[in-house]
């Protein structure tokens, strides 16, 4: 069944269409305008010929003709801070037959932290959702939110605060956000959610010419880009396309979060309040699936048990030097880049390993950015591929040395398997790998030609260069 979510925010309307109600659903439509919902209300009535009704036919009409089976609406901080909000509801609902819930502050952080979990894995530190009515912080670890509010900072209403300064929003946070300030043992990340972060983002991008475009999952050092808000305030740069004064609203927040909070390092995320809408609305069982995972699964149309994930994936880090932090991280892409060998059949050989590898640096799908250049790496690796040179650039800025050498063994160990269990691989691991002073003993077939042992022996040596690379950098 696919489901809708209509989001009325202070400064725009969205609406999303969902295939379906599992984790691995996609976006089917996704649109948004830009709506100022205080003028709904003018004087004692209601401003029936406001854009806001024929925006929300639209979006009903796009339903009807893509066959959605439930529509969820949600209204945040201007319907519930107008008084007359209630009555707007009451009149949406007799022209439309659907309910706005206006929901409280600390239930769009809520929903707001549940969208994040749903799209970067492992989150913990504080959440700062930046919208035109409110700011919403929240802290997560381990998959909980056990700390959360909603404060009167939105760049709508700093916009009326004379000689706004980061000491008036400061002591707001501290005075109103306490809990989490005071009980904050978390210093590790800060994840900014909301358009303001994102244009802020967007720009430091642009700016420090970081080699990926992709926003979600987007990891910043504190010091850079306190650098970079240094570099806004001290030059004549307009990031938002109008003036000086309204860029300053979120950079002013944002300086405020890093002082109150002092995170090492400050994440973008593009899931926020809608996700989390979707999250709650989703099977109770299909919560605790991995969506990245999933997500892979439909693009790639990958079957169920037909590669044995587990077995070769083990096999293949084998041959890994690594911490066990990033032995977690590299078997997750590991099965990944597996995963999509099953692509392969769609696609012309002769432009499968860049077509792969671009593929993975532009999908809609939730990745980090070091899976994302891990993948490409990897992918573009295989199949008798190289690395292109910006790929390669890639690799050596976001992933680091050992990482970056991890990824590579990976491609080759792969090559290795692609050869030894068919392009297909096996639905069950039979290879065996043997490591002994650095040389990797595969048991290979007596009827392999000889051109095919060529060809895993020059594997088998890049392999073990690596390693002793790796083994002189530990």
């Amino acid at each position: 069944m696919r489901i809708a979510i209509i989001d009325i925010g202070s400064n725009a309307v969205r609406c999303v269409v969902y295939s379906d109600t599992q984790i691995g659903g996609y976006e089917v439509y996704h649109e948004k305008f830009k709506l100022d919902a205080n003028n709904l209300v003018v004087g004692d009535k209601i401003n029936t010929k406001h854009s806001f009704y024929s925006i929300i036919k639209r979006f009903l009409d796009m339903a009807n003709k893509l066959k959605v089976g439930q529509i969820k609406c949600v209204a945040t901080a201007t319907f519930r801070n107008n008084p007359k909000s209630q009555e707007v509801c009451d009149d949406f609902f007799q022209k439309f037959g659907i309910n706005i819930e206006i929901i409280s502050g600390t239930q769009e952080a809520f929903l707001s932290s549940c969208g994040l979990l749903m799209g970067s894995a492992h989150c913990k530190g504080i959440i700062a959702d930046l919208g035109g009515g409110s700011l919403e912080i929240a802290e997560v670890k381990s998959h909980k939110i056990p700390k959360l509010t909603s404060l009167a900072l939105g760049t709508r209403i700093l916009s009326q605060i004379e000689n706004l300064n980061i000491d008036y929003i400061t002591e707001h946070i501290k005075t109103n956000a306490s809990d989490l300030i005071n009980n904050n043992i978390i210093k590790g990340k800060l994840y900014l959610i909301g358009g303001g972060f994102r244009v802020i983002a967007r720009e430091y991008i642009k700016h420090t010419k970081y080699p990926l475009y992709n926003l979600h999952n987007l990891e910043i050092p504190k010091e850079n880009l306190l650098n970079y808000i240094h570099y806004l305030n001290t030059t004549s740069a307009h990031i938002f396309g109008s003036s000086r004064k309204n860029d300053s609203f979120s950079i002013l927040v944002l300086q405020s979060l890093i002082n109150i909070f002092e995170p090492d390092t400050i994440a973008i995320s593009n899931y926020g309040l809608k996700e989390g809408v979707r999250f709650t609305s989703i099977p109770q069982e299909e919560r605790y699936k991995d969506v990245i995972f999933e997500r892979c699964k439909r693009f790639i149309k990958y079957e169920e048990g037909s590669i044995d994930l587990e077995g070769y994936s083990a096999l293949v880090s084998q041959a890994l030097i690594a911490s066990q932090d990033e032995t977690y991280d590299l078997n997750d892409i590991i099965k990944l880049a597996l995963m999509f060998l099953h692509f392969k059949k769609y696609v012309d050989r002769n432009f499968l390993s860049s077509f792969l590898s671009s593929t993975v640096l532009m999908i809609d799908i939730p990745f980090t950015h070091k899976q994302r250049a891990s993948l490409a790496l990897i992918l573009s690796n295989s199949f008798g591929g190289k690395a292109s040179k910006y790929v390669s650039n890639l690799a050596d800025k976001i992933l680091g040395p050992k990482f970056r050498h991890n990824s590579l063994i990976i491609a080759y160990m792969i090559n290795i398997l692609l050869i030894l269990d068919g392009p297909e691989l096996s639905s069950k691991c039979e290879v065996s790998l043997k490591i002994k002073d650095n040389k990797l003993i595969f048991d290979m077939p007596n009827t392999l030609p000889y051109s095919l042992y060529s060809c895993i022996n020059k594997e088998l040596k890049l392999i073990e260069q690596i390693r002793k690379t790796l083994l002189a950098i530990d």
